[in-house]
Order: structure tokens, then C-alpha cells, then sequence
């Protein structure tokens, strides 16, 4: 019987034996593992999660200047993303916000939705930080960050794969031609454009939204319980279907997704934006470029009870799968060393139809691939398989496939 075969296209095989190199891989693909990288923050009053480097120095000098609040930091840190990453960040799209209080121990999770769909940003953030009694409003963080935005915005490597995706868009839209290109090149990564102003897209949305604002938002905050090797949890997808083997495998192609977090003073703020970006530049004058061509699904989130632990899978046909599989193990022993090696260990994910697994199987250890060499399904290598980032006591934690970065001040 053959260990391990390697095939460059896609096939499905009956026989167990086989590990199929799967161009899967391409569709959740985070980061290869090049080196051990720092996943914690150690002792930091005030601490970052986020990945754009422009973004991150603009609200660290922004926060030197000005003492906002954790929740205020997040709202600013969102705000300057409309720039630096709207192919993540428009007025369509939806964002998760996540808080703890660490002394307390209170968790408390929001989505707005309007209509049974989410709210616009705009409106998302003002509801959030009345929530919050933050000291400043939406439009006063509005002005602040206006100051400090530079007034060319330099492309990220993440935004020019993305601006090189829809380059045929691109070329056949005078106003997006205009923008993103240089004679009969497409702008490159650390070349710029010019920025428009944040006040005139925050006035022109309010007045676009006028109407839906008028209909009632609703949080979407309710968090089923699970429970695994005694430990409980609140989750805001119901884990226990997993132990019937039911899954929830998305079709759609992934939506693009941006994960921040701020810590400051005892509080913690995080936040998961996620756009199926349109474009639309009729309304690139006054609007926000990228439209949402459809509603993506929340990400899935676990906060253990009576913790200041908080899990979040944002990556992946079934975010909540793979999230389940990774606190089901880490279960077993909550130290802050099993939590490093959970994240460290190889993951699975279940595809269907037809039924498949996914592994990372270069991470596999020898038994547990001959273990799962005895399924009766066809097994697919990955090289990464989802992003689990979150909060463990004190400290955000990053997953080592994610691109985004720890700030730890």
C-alpha cells in the first residue's frame, strides 16, 4: 500500500491510501510556516492585532496624541482601513465586534442588522460606540482620524493582489483607470493614490442610508452553549451539530476578511470586517469604492465562560468546524503552552459533497497520518487550513499561519 502519493489536479480516489496535493490549498491559504513567530504579548498594557502597517502607524500616533478607549482605538483603526484596505473595509461591510472587560470578565458580542440584513458600517460603529458610552462620536473620530490620514495612501502588497485580480474591471472603467493605472500599468505595491476625503463619504452615506436608517437594528448577539471535556463555552454557531457529523460548508467563493483588535486600560476590542467587494466607481467621487455583492456569513467566535478567553476562526469554507476541532483539543488542558501548541498542530477540515478531508498533513506526525490513512475517504494536502486568533488571559494571541501581526506596546 502506497504512504503517500502526490497529484497536482484534483481528483477523488476510493482507495484510503492515497494524499492528494489539492488545488484547494490556493482557496485558504493563510501563510506557509517559515519560522516560529512571537504569538503572544507579554505584560503590555496596550497592544495591537492588525496588518497593515500604514494603518498601525497612523492610530499609534494618533493614540499618543488623543486617550482613547479601547473601543475608540478600534473605531479609528476601522475608520483609516476604509483607505488602506477597501477591499475588506466599505460602507456594505459587515463587521463582528467582539469586547471584554478583563477585570470583569464580561463578554459581550455584536452584530447589527437592519432588516434582517447588516447594517451599514457607518451605522454599525456610531450603534457600537453608544453601546460602549464612548467619549467620542462617530463623527469626531471621524475628524480626528481625517488629521492624521496622509493625503496619499500607499497600496499594500494585500491590495495590489487584490487590484491585479480585477484588472479586466479596471481596464474597461475610465474612473478606475484613472485611478489604478500608470500609462498602461497597473499600480504596483508601495505606489500611491490619491485619498478622498472621509467626511464627504461619511455625509454622502448618510444621506444614501437615509431610509434604512429608519427601520429597527436589532443586535444579533445571542451565543449557544458548548460544552467539551468539561469546560463551557458560548459560541455564536452551534458547535454540538459537529459531533453529528453535520456541516456547514459554504459554496460561495471566500469573502475577503480584516481582523483587528486594540487593548487598553483593562478592555479589550476586536473586530471582524468581511466584503464580497462589487465594484461600482460611478460612486467613487463620494463613495466608498467596493460595494458587497452578497452577504457573507459571520465568522465563527467561542468565549469560555467565566474567562477573559476569546476564540475567533475567520478563515475557511466552515470557520465554526474548524473552530470547534481546535477548542475541542485545547480543552483538554487550557494553559497558555497547550494554547501555543493547539495552534501549532495540524488541522482537518471535512469537505462535502462529495465527502473529503482536507489535512495539513506535513504537519502530521506519523501515527496520526496513519490514523487518518484509515478513513474510507479521499484525503486532500493543504499547506494551511484556517486563522484562530483571539484573547487568552491578558494577551491577544495570533495564529502562526495568519498575516496579520502583533503590536505589543
Amino acid at each position: 500500500m502506497n504512504k503517500l502519493i502526490l497529484i497536482p489536479f484534483l481528483f477523488i480516489f476510493a482507495s484510503c491510501s492515497l494524499i492528494i496535493k489539492s488545488n484547494e490549498s490556493k482557496v485558504n491559504l493563510v501563510l506557509k510556516d517559515k519560522k516560529e513567530k512571537e504569538l503572544f504579548c507579554n505584560k503590555s498594557n496596550t497592544q495591537f492585532y492588525i496588518q497593515n502597517e500604514q494603518t498601525y502607524l497612523l492610530i499609534q500616533n494618533l493614540n499618543k496624541k488623543v486617550n482613547l478607549s479601547a473601543q475608540e482605538i478600534l473605531v479609528a483603526t476601522v475608520l483609516t482601513e476604509i483607505f488602506n484596505s477597501p477591499f475588506a473595509v466599505s460602507i456594505d461591510s459587515q463587521i463582528q465586534f467582539l469586547d471584554m472587560n478583563l477585570a470583569s470578565k464580561n463578554f459581550e458580542h455584536s452584530y447589527y442588522l437592519s432588516d434582517k440584513r447588516p447594517t451599514n458600517l457607518f451605522d454599525s460603529l456610531r450603534y457600537y460606540l453608544k453601546k460602549n458610552k464612548a467619549k467620542y462620536s462617530l463623527g469626531e473620530l471621524i475628524s480626528l482620524v481625517e488629521r492624521e490620514l496622509p493625503t496619499r495612501i500607499t497600496i499594500s502588497k494585500r491590495y495590489a493582489r487584490f487590484l491585479s485580480g480585477i484588472e479586466q474591471s479596471i481596464r474597461s472603467d475610465e474612473k478606475l483607470s484613472a485611478t489604478y493605472l500608470r500609462g498602461n500599468q497597473l499600480i504596483k505595491a508601495n505606489e500611491t493614490i490619491r485619498r478622498s476625503s472621509l467626511k464627504r463619504i461619511y455625509n454622502v452615506s448618510r444621506l444614501q442610508t437615509k431610509e434604512q436608517r429608519k427601520k429597527k437594528v436589532t443586535n444579533n448577539s445571542y451565543l449557544f452553549p458548548y460544552v467539551t471535556n468539561d469546560q463551557k463555552y458560548l459560541c455564536n454557531y452551534d458547535l454540538n451539530i459537529y459531533e453529528n457529523s453535520i456541516f456547514l460548508i459554504s459554496k460561495d467563493k471566500r469573502p475577503q476578511t480584516l481582523e483587528l483588535g486594540a487593548m487598553k486600560n483593562n478592555f479589550s476590542a476586536m473586530a471582524v470586517l468581511r466584503l464580497y467587494p462589487r465594484v461600482h466607481s460611478k460612486k467613487l467621487s463620494s463613495h466608498s469604492l467596493f460595494g458587497q455583492s452578497q452577504t457573507p456569513r459571520p465568522v465563527a467566535i467561542c468565549h469560555k465562560s467565566n474567562s477573559n478567553e476569546i476564540f475567533v476562526s475567520s478563515k475557511g469554507p466552515d470557520s465554526a468546524q474548524i473552530l470547534q476541532q481546535f477548542i475541542k483539543n485545547y480543552a483538554k488542558l487550557t494553559t497558555k503552552k497547550n494554547l501555543k501548541e493547539s495552534l501549532y498542530h495540524s488541522r482537518n477540515i471535512v469537505m462535502i459533497p462529495p465527502k473529503r478531508i482536507l489535512s495539513e498533513t506535513k504537519k502530521l506526525d506519523s501515527n496520526d497520518l496513519e490514523n487518518l490513512l484509515k478513513s474510507d475517504n479521499a484525503v486532500y494536502h493543504v499547506e494551511n487550513i484556517g486563522n484562530i486568533w483571539g484573547l487568552h488571559s491578558k494577551s491577544f494571541f495570533q495564529d502562526p499561519r495568519s498575516v496579520n501581526s502583533l503590536r505589543c506596546i
